[in-house]
């Protein structure tokens, strides 16, 4: 339960709470104070644990929540009005790889054996019409070398995919090289929802905490082009040909 002082106290009328206003909100008055229920939580038998399955609100309406049949997580909220949001688990996770919304929308992605996300996708319809990116179901599990394998051909690791991650955690046991973590990201969507195909596809590649390399941003453009040493950004090459080098620092950081 919630309270709130008498309407006739100074500090509400400074903000023209009405006895009115109140009861709108869901309050009702008793010995002099202004009460709201709180929503109701329910729970699951003891059979399952009781396990938290919902809120009733005060006005009756409920949101419910589902869980998988070994009671281990949620894999499906559903609200008092509409289709519900649906989880499909990755079994050596304990994590949904796929997630449907109530629009229909879909976010996937796909764990490596550490349990880390190495490929996202988020597609669905407008209008009957699709939109985003691909299905990972149509996307080939990629394993890149090293670093520079992955900047020296973003395309073949990403495919049709809205992000793809590759970390190296064994390059300074390996050829002392720092140890990073890149993420390449699509700029722009392969399906817009109006029946086309955007003309600008392309993919913004990111590593080492700045962004190391963008390749064909629009059509038409020189393609820019990045010069790996050791791990580290040594060269940029822009549209015009243009080389500008910069110093890396040391002890890169680590973002997964």
């Amino acid at each position: 339960m919630s309270c709130v002082m008498d309407v006739n106290h100074w500090g509400v009328q400074s903000f023209k709470l009405t006895a009115a206003r109140l009861f709108e909100l869901g309050y009702f008055l008793r010995e002099g104070y202004w009460w709201r229920a709180d929503d109701v939580h329910l729970f699951e038998s003891p059979a399952h644990f009781d396990l938290p399955v919902g809120r009733r609100r005060r006005d009756g309406s409920e949101t419910r929540s589902m869980f998988d049949p070994h009671d281990l997580t949620v894999v499906q909220i559903a609200p008092a009005i509409g289709p519900p949001t649906v989880a499909e688990l990755d079994w050596h996770v304990l994590a949904p790889f796929r997630v449907t919304d109530p629009n229909g929308a879909v976010t996937e992605v796909r764990y490596d054996p550490l349990g880390v996300v190495v490929a996202a996708s988020r597609y669905g319809q407008v209008a009957c019409r699709p939109w985003g990116h691909a299905s990972l179901s149509v996307h080939a599990p990629r394993t890149p070398s090293s670093l520079a394998d992955v900047f020296a051909s973003p395309e073949h690791f990403l495919q049709d995919a809205s992000e793809f991650v590759f970390y190296d955690i064994d390059a300074w046991l390996r050829e002392q090289s720092p140890v990073a973590v890149a993420r390449l990201a699509r700029e722009s969507l392969l399906h817009d929802g109006f029946g086309s195909v955007p003309s600008g596809e392309g993919a913004g590649a990111r590593g080492l905490g700045f962004e190391a390399m963008k390749w064909g941003i629009q059509v038409g453009e020189a393609r820019s082009m990045a010069e790996w040493v050791h791990g580290r950004l040594s060269a940029v090459v822009g549209s015009a040909g243009v080389t500008s080098r910069r110093a890396a620092p040391s002890i890169l950081p680590w973002t997964p």
